[in-house]
């Protein structure tokens, strides 16, 4: 009797339609929408001094608040690279990202104040860092330390902002980075793979 079931099975089973549901439920599986990492980088250079931001960087998923602009050289507040860098005034100020973002940072001038970046997502406030002028001091320097690198170590980040302890205060900053989310070309092609397998074994069902 074991031996009649597995005849039938491999003789009268519909074999066009269960590879087709195999093959889709295959590519289905193996494609979760993975996502590379892509580490992103604005530089402000090559821009007119003095004029705002704001979405400059849209297509780089980017979009600083108003009261941020393009920064000319200035041996007493130094970019971190290139000449030029972006300060944002008056604070508080905010940054937001067209989606959800991981490891925002930048490199900071610190003055005679303090300032608090901090990170929020769908749920609310993320974390946030104090970046303070006397860290670490500078002997004998100028009244900044900097530029230093700060950098918000989370995932999920739908924007950032600056703000200080008081009002009024601006900040220099340069070369703000951040890790963006891109969909893989191969994931997304098997994907597609899964759901036309999946269309056409419905098909030949009806």
């Amino acid at each position: 009797m074991t031996v009649g079931v597995t005849n039938y099975l491999l003789e009268d089973a519909p074999v066009t339609r269960t590879n087709s549901t195999f093959l889709a439920l295959v590519a289905v599986l193996l494609s979760p929408m993975a996502a590379n990492a892509t580490q992103i980088t604005i530089d402000f250079e090559g821009q007119t001094p003095f004029d705002a931001i704001g979405s400059t960087y849209a297509s780089q998923g980017v979009t600083f608040g108003p009261s941020c602009y393009f920064y000319p050289e200035d041996s007493n507040y130094p970019a971190s690279s290139g000449v030029s860098s972006a300060y944002c005034y008056p604070l508080p100020e905010q940054i937001d990202f067209s989606s959800a973002v991981s490891n925002v940072g930048a490199y900071f001038n610190a003055y005679d104040h303090d300032i608090i970046f901090s990170a929020f997502g769908a749920g609310g406030l993320i974390g946030r860092i104090t970046i303070s002028e006397t860290t670490p001091p500078i002997p004998g320097g100028p009244q900044y330390d900097g530029p230093l690198y700060y950098e918000l170590p989370y995932s999920g980040i739908e924007y950032v902002t600056l703000s200080t302890f008081g009002s009024g205060e601006y900040y220099n900053f340069d070369d703000l980075t951040f890790t963006s989310s891109v969909p893989e070309p191969g994931t997304l092609a098997l994907f597609g793979i899964g759901l036309l397998g999946m269309g056409l074994s419905r098909r030949r069902k009806v």
